[in-house]
């Protein structure tokens, strides 16, 4: 059964307010990386629908992991993730309107440039890991349409490797079904989307376990991607999402580190007793890139339910210091509100190479 979103008591008049500011939530932009035949066969590859899938099973679960169909790459192919990307995707994987419980129905592919997309499988990326190497975890946010997917993809490694100078690193573009047709009460489909992100937290924290042990973990997240992020940190500390969680998670020893951009997360669910109170406790610590001139976060409080102010808007406020303690060191807060300027956008950001160059080294383990 879909589940039901409580309205926040002055929603309706916030609405009009919303639709004019949410359309930047998008990160869509112009397709100036990938061509159009690049962009055609990838839609091609992604055409199938996500499945419902529903269990009266027991209310602890463990995400399992489907093998996606599609032609395996020979030995020859499989090379270092460094040479090109892998598109993770949990399309197809159980949503939280329509399941009673996370189930990872995985698809992968692989971009490199000159060759475009082709179907591969969660073995080949695994195997071709070099574990010397960072990996680059890249979680979009919300309203991201398929057929921008490469695009976006090879924008952010672009801009991450102007970030990271010399510095190599392996990336993993990781999909999230966040392509919701906007309606005419935006603030509603945000939070719908919210609670998307949260679950696919599952998704994401079953990916990095599955990753060689022993590899660097970065995780970049932008809008609602920083809250797939959070979740999944949560969860990978032994944490519950929406009553659910994953035991063998609690067992991942991989060290991470965070970077939230314009994260549309509550600027108190990292504190103790809060949704994600075991992310901050799990990582290596996380970087906070704040912009007080985004128009999508400045509506942010007046979605469909909440009141709360979001993270990459404010950072931790005074009393979220308080709570967290010494625990507050976790996480630091950069203001570039005067880069970015009056934007949400992920092209806004990615197209200002001195801010990947204030995280990057830092997110890839120097």
């Amino acid at each position: 059964m879909r589940k039901q979103l409580p309205l926040h008591p002055i929603r309706p008049a916030l609405a009009l307010l919303s639709c004019l500011m949410f359309p930047a939530v998008s990160c869509a932009g112009s397709d100036d990386v990938a061509d159009t035949a690049v962009a055609a066969v990838y839609d091609a590859s992604v055409a199938a629908d996500a499945r419902e899938m529903a269990s009266n099973q027991a209310p602890i679960a463990v995400t399992l992991y489907e093998p996606s169909a599609g032609p395996v790459l020979n030995s020859g192919d499989q090379k270092s993730v460094s040479d090109g990307i892998w598109l993770v995707s949990s399309r197809g994987s159980a949503l939280p309107e329509t399941a009673q419980r996370p189930r990872f129905r995985v698809g992968v592919r692989q971009y490199r440039s000159g060759e475009g997309v082709r179907h591969s499988s969660l073995d080949n990326l695994i195997n071709s890991i070099d574990p010397s190497i960072p990996v680059c975890l890249v979680v979009h946010g919300s309203f991201v349409p398929e057929r921008t997917v490469v695009s976006e993809a090879v924008r952010s490694r672009r801009w991450l490797k102007n970030g990271a100078g010399d510095r190599p690193f392996q990336m993993i573009y990781f999909r999230w079904e966040s392509d919701l047709p906007v309606g005419p009460l935006v603030a509603f489909d945000v939070a719908i989307l919210g609670q998307r992100a949260s679950w696919n937290g599952f998704y994401l924290a079953d990916l990095i376990s599955r990753l060689p042990p022993n590899v660097q973990v970065g995780a970049v997240g932008h809008s609602h991607g920083a809250r797939v992020i959070s979740s999944a940190l949560h969860l990978l500390g032994g944490g519950a999402v929406d009553g659910f969680c994953n035991p063998r998670l609690k067992q991942d020893q991989h060290r991470i580190r965070a970077a939230f951009v314009a994260g549309a997360v509550d600027h108190h669910w990292l504190n103790p007793g809060e949704e994600f109170d075991r992310a901050l406790r799990r990582s290596d610590g996380i970087i906070n890139l704040t912009n007080s001139r985004d128009p999508a976060l400045a509506v942010y409080p007046f979605r469909a339910h909440g009141i709360r102010r979001a993270l990459g808007r404010t950072g931790l406020t005074d009393r979220d210091q308080d709570s967290l303690g010494g625990l507050s060191r976790q996480l630091r807060s950069i203001e570039v509100g005067e880069i970015i300027g009056c934007s949400h956008t992920w092209p806004a950001w990615t197209n200002e190479p001195s801010v990947a160059r204030c995280f990057t080294p830092w997110l890839l383990g120097q």
